[in-house]
């Protein structure tokens, strides 16, 4: 068919084209010799007639390098293909953020060039030379792209065209600073203008950071003295100082120095906070106002006794600038401070601008014909100021009481003594606040352990005290006895009074009369016994306690119960405490629970002892014994009334044995305790 001498039966290239029959899409077209891509259709009329020459991508989108690593290799992959031979160029290129961004030479070395991928070829590598320097500058970026793609068969550049290469920082940050104030006081006079203060940045200046500036009122406020500010200060990167204007208000008006603080706060960055404040003293430049002079209102005030109280006026004149005291005092004259008016003490403040004070004085309205009285009120220390020509008033209490009083009529004392054996005692009455006419007033007496004729007789029952007269004296004669009475006392008592006087708040006086004679014995104490012995079964002991040889006046001594072999509240019961005998009491008796149990035991006991005699003394010994006789039955004595009356050796045998138990345990556990 193809004419080339070999029969179809035996020819394996019908068309002559160099492609064996069983490989040609088209074994008799001599034109369609080659199928590259191996799609069917020859390359001579295939649009597309090679394999796919494939993707290019970088390996990662992104790669981290340290600044001391030396260098990064970036690989390129070849993907979805690798027909024959492709190229793709590939460059460099800065970062975006001019913050972060690496630069070439600087950060790294710069480089381009163009990969060549073989036939069959996947990877490719690009190796980027790092700068290491001692700069701190943070992590930095710079990326390489490729670009220019060439193949024989289609290819595309991938996704990933580009990568992004992180330089990491292995220098130390540099500090950023302190910030504060320059000075932590300025001065600034008032009519300056305004004040210029340094906020500093020191030890480091690393970085943008910022820091809020406010003021604040102090004794100066804004508006009035200064205008307020408020603001946010930034140092850029490298910056160490800035200055804050503050204007002042230079007014007319005296205010003496006043000071105003500015505050820093809310450091931001790496920086931190220094001098965190200053204080602003503004002098002021205006002429000091006066401040005046002090004086009394009046030189002299006349007031009614019985008007209570009444006012005083301290005024000052001639300017009144800024705060002032002075002290007021009262003076006695012929009127008494407690008695016919209360005193004063008391220091006045005048304010900034306040020009009078008043004071109020009470009057002290008594029902004693005493006549006009006057005192005194002084201006005194003043601070601040000085004192003008009015410095004393004279005050002058009008009496409003018509007739002279007749006095008070009482004892000198309230008590008196005497001796036994002293004979008389004389005791005065006297007439205070007034002697006006003639009162007489009685004499009585009025309770006490003395009795009158027996220890003393008093020589007048009435005293009368004429006109003028301020005294009278009362006689009482004190009898000496033999007789032991102890100390023995009467009241005295002023009643009936005539006359226009009044009695005292002493109107009755104590006469105590002192005991010569020796005290009798008060005796001595002691147990009745030293031992004493009770049966268990008894319910109680009665121990008595003796007072002998006398039994003159009050005594007592404690008692205490001590466990022996016997024990307080298990064997008996005894409270301790104290026996009190009166004036002639010779006995007293302790009665103690004897507790009568059920439990075989020892005869036991205790003891009784006495402590503490107050106005007595303990004769013979402090302590007795008492023994508590047991009334129970042995162990083994039950068991043999047990056995006597019980049959079955079994039985009998177990329940002696069991008696025999419990009394062991009952004596190891009294035993124990």
């Amino acid at each position: 068919t193809d004419g080339d001498g070999i029969g179809n039966n035996e020819d394996t290239d019908d068309d002559g084209d160099g492609v064996a029959d069983d490989e040609d899409a088209f074994p008799l077209d001599e034109t369609e010799w080659k199928d590259s891509d191996g799609d069917g259709i020859g390359d001579n009329s295939d649009d597309s007639p090679y394999p796919y020459s494939g993707d290019l991508n970088f390996e990662f989108t992104d790669y981290v390098v340290a600044e001391n690593g030396t260098s990064v290799e970036v690989k390129v992959i070849r993907t979805n293909g690798d027909y024959e031979e492709l190229t793709i160029d590939y460059a460099l290129q800065d970062g975006s953020n001019p913050d972060s961004s690496a630069t070439a030479t600087n950060d790294y070395e710069f480089t381009a060039g163009t990969l060549t991928f073989v036939d069959g070829e996947v990877e490719q590598s690009v190796t980027i030379n790092i700068v290491d320097d001692s700069t701190y500058e943070g992590d930095e970026t710079f990326t390489i792209s490729l670009s220019n793609l060439q193949s024989v068969g289609e290819s595309s550049i991938g996704n990933v065209s580009s990568a992004t290469i992180t330089i990491q920082e292995d220098d130390a940050v540099p500090p950023a600073g302190e910030i504060g104030f320059e000075f932590d006081t300025e001065l600034v006079n008032e009519n300056d203008g305004d004040v210029s203060i340094k906020v500093v940045r020191n030890g480091g200046s690393y970085g943008e950071v910022s820091i809020a500036l406010a003021t604040q009122d102090d004794s100066a406020v804004a508006t009035s003295d200064y205008e307020a500010l408020s603001q946010t200060i930034t140092f850029a990167d490298g910056e160490t100082e800035k200055t804050v204007t503050i204007n002042l208000v230079d007014d007319a008006v005296y205010e003496f120095d006043e000071s105003f603080n500015v505050i820093l706060s809310n450091v931001t960055g790496e920086a931190t906070l220094g001098t965190s404040s200053s204080t602003v003293t503004i002098l002021d430049d205006d002429p000091v106002p006066p401040s005046g002079v002090l004086g009394l209102e009046s030189g002299s005030y006349q007031v009614n006794e019985n008007d209570a109280s009444f006012e005083v006026t301290v005024v000052r004149s001639g300017g009144s600038f800024g705060e002032v005291s002075v002290d007021v005092v009262s003076q006695n004259d012929s009127a008494t401070a407690g008695e016919d008016y209360q005193g004063v003490n008391q220091t006045l403040t005048f304010s900034d601008g306040e020009v009078t004070k008043t004071i109020t004085v009470n009057l002290i309205d008594d029902s004693t014909y005493e006549g006009d009285e006057t005192f005194n009120l002084q201006l005194s220390n003043v601070v601040g100021t000085e004192l003008g020509n009015q410095l004393l008033s004279t005050v002058t209490i009008v009496e409003d009481d018509a007739v002279p009083p007749a006095g008070v009529i009482q004892f000198s004392g309230a008590a008196y003594s005497i001796g036994e054996a002293s004979g008389d005692l004389t005791v005065t009455v006297t007439r205070t606040n007034g002697s006006f006419g003639e009162v007489s007033v009685d004499l009585s007496v009025t309770g006490g352990s003395a009795t009158q004729d027996v220890d003393y007789r008093i020589a007048d029952s009435q005293l009368t005290f004429l006109d003028g007269e301020v005294s009278r004296t009362v006689s009482i004669l004190v009898f000496d006895d033999s007789d032991y009475e102890g100390e023995e006392n009467f009241t005295l008592q002023l009643t009936n009074l005539s006359g226009d006087a009044s009695l005292g708040s002493v109107n009755e006086a104590t006469i105590t009369i002192e005991e010569n004679d020796s005290a009798p014995a008060s005796g001595n104490i002691q147990l009745s016994g030293n031992a004493f012995s009770i049966d268990e079964s008894s319910n109680e002991l009665t121990v008595t306690v003796l007072r002998t040889s006398g039994s003159y006046g009050d005594i007592s001594v404690d008692y205490a119960f001590i466990d022996g072999t016997a024990i307080n509240g298990e064997d008996f019961n005894g409270t301790n405490g104290t026996l009190y005998f009166a004036d002639g009491e010779t006995s007293q008796t302790l009665t103690i629970g004897i507790v009568d149990d059920s439990v075989d035991e020892s005869n036991e006991s205790f003891s009784i002892e006495l402590t503490n005699p107050v106005n007595t003394v303990i004769a013979g010994g402090t302590t007795a014994t008492v023994t508590i006789n047991d009334n129970d039955e042995t162990v083994e004595e039950e068991q043999e009334q047990e056995q006597s009356s019980s049959s079955g050796g079994g039985s009998l045998g177990l329940s002696i044995l069991m008696l025999g138990l419990i009394g062991c345990y009952r004596r190891f556990k009294r035993r124990t305790l």
